[in-house]
Formats: structure tokens, sequence, C-alpha cells
């Protein structure tokens, strides 16, 4: 991953953190592996992880939720399969404008993880 692209990453999670820290998120520091570049949030039952790097340089949520019966990992796919989430990303389509792509896709995703919190607690 370039240093620009990198720090566009970063500048696009630094600008939906006021919002992850209202769902009760505190943010673990960047981490890099490869050409990939990962920013983690946790708390008390729940890490989200984005991701940014090859092959299109795309923002990725992945989302981890602890149980005392161990950890329920989740992507994109799997929360597709959930109908109250499947119904909100087909109503709320992620359009991007490549000029600001990788801050669209961060606030798009936090807003996804607003609304899956709640079903994901439900699932376990």
């Amino acid at each position: 991953m370039s240093n620009e692209t990198r720090a566009r990453f970063i500048e696009a999670v630094r600008s939906i953190e006021s919002a992850l820290e209202g769902m009760g998120f505190t943010q673990v520091p960047p981490v890099e592996q490869g050409f990939a570049t990962w920013v983690s949030f946790r708390k008390s039952n729940c890490e989200v992880k984005f991701v940014c790097g090859p092959p299109e340089y795309h923002v990725e949520m992945f989302i981890e939720m602890r149980r005392v019966s161990g950890v329920k990992a989740y992507e994109f796919s799997d929360l597709m399969q959930m109908p109250t989430l499947a119904r909100w990303i087909r109503a709320n389509r992620l359009v991007v404008q490549e000029d600001d792509q990788l801050c669209v896709e961060s606030r798009w995703f936090a807003e996804l993880l607003r609304l899956a919190l709640p079903v994901l607690d439900k699932q376990l």
C-alpha cells in the first residue's frame, strides 16, 4: 500500500471515530500486514476491524462478537444473510465517488455497524 493510500485510509477511519466511540468502542493502534492496513476498535463484547489493501484498496469491515462460548466472526457476506441487515443494505446501496472513496466506504460501514450490533447481540 502506498503511503498516500494508507494516510487516506487512516483519515477515513478517523472520520468515523466519534461515531464508533458513541457506540462504546475505543481504537486500537493500526497494524500493517503486508500490503494491507488494519484499524480495530474494541468494546467489552465486540471488536470491529476495518481493513484496506489489495487487490482493489477498498474498505472492508469484520466484526467479532465475544461470548462465554467463544468468538463468532462476521464478514459482509454473513451480514447479508440476516434479513434486517440485507434489507438495509439493499435500500442504502453504497455509492462511491472516486475522490473520497475510502471516506464514503468507512461512513457506510459505520452506519451498517450501528444497525448490525443489536442484531448480532440477539444472534448469540
